[in-house]
Formats: structure tokens, sequence, C-alpha cells
């Protein structure tokens, strides 16, 4: 009877909880491509705010050479790299139009994650969801558009 659970029963047990996931972290430099739509905040206590109705979204478009996208009324460039869970933007940066409440938000968020000339972030996918990570729990939340 062991022998039949240690060669039988014991593979598919494993196979069936590591397959059950709603992360998509198995390629994350794939999954990355593409444009997505900043959709809400979260802070460590668990607080949401949601993307303003009516304001110009926080829209990024990842792709292999870059990062080009609009941050309210203003456009945003740079170059990223991904390890195995940190996101780093280099050379990010945006036109200085009047800001919007939601992109002086996007701002100053991206301030906190700073380091150095970077900005570094965790990041995850979760149920078509990509979450960037930063300062102390806080987490921006991201929709493929």
């Amino acid at each position: 009877m062991r022998a039949i659970f240690l060669h039988i029963i014991l593979p598919i047990i494993l196979a069936s909880t590591m397959s059950c996931s709603n992360d998509d972290d198995s390629n994350p430099q794939k999954n990355i491509l593409g444009t997505w739509e900043l959709i809400r905040y979260e802070d460590s206590s668990g607080n949401v705010t949601d993307s303003p109705e009516g304001e110009k979204p926080v829209v990024m478009t990842f792709d292999e050479s870059g990062i080009e996208g609009t941050s309210g009324n203003n456009q945003i460039v740079g170059s990223y790299s991904l390890d195995s869970r940190n996101i780093t933007f280099s050379g990010f940066s945006k036109t200085e139009l009047p800001e919007t409440e939601w992109d002086r938000k996007f701002s100053d968020e991206l301030s906190e994650a700073q380091v150095g000339n970077d900005i570094v972030m965790s990041y995850s996918f979760n149920d078509g969801l990509l979450i960037f990570g930063y300062s102390d729990g806080k987490k921006m939340v991201f929709e493929k558009i």
C-alpha cells in the first residue's frame, strides 16, 4: 500500500497542487508585455484608492525595448529590467505638463520607490493583474487593456 502511495498517489497530489495557482509568474518577461492601466492603489492597511472617474488614466506599454505611456496629461518613457522578484525602471521620465490628481499621486508614489536614479519595486501577476509592491506594503495595481 505504501508503494502505491509513493509511486502513484503522491505524484498526482503534487502535480495538482503545483497547477492550482492563480499566479502566472512562469515567464514574467512575456507576461508583462502589452499595455496596462493603473486601476488602484492599496496601502499597507488595506485601504484602496481607485482610479477617479473622468480623469485621464495612467497607462504604460511594455515591450522588449522599454516602456512608454501616459500619466494624465504627460508622456512616460524609460527602460525596465526584471529579475525574479523586482522590476527596475531606469531612465524613467515624463513630460511636465500640468498634472491631474491621479497623475500627481502616481508621481508621488513612484518617488517612494526611488533608489538612486532608478525606481525599484517588487512585482507579481495575479488573476490578470500586474501588481507593483513598494514602500512597506503599498501596491499599485494595473489591469491589462
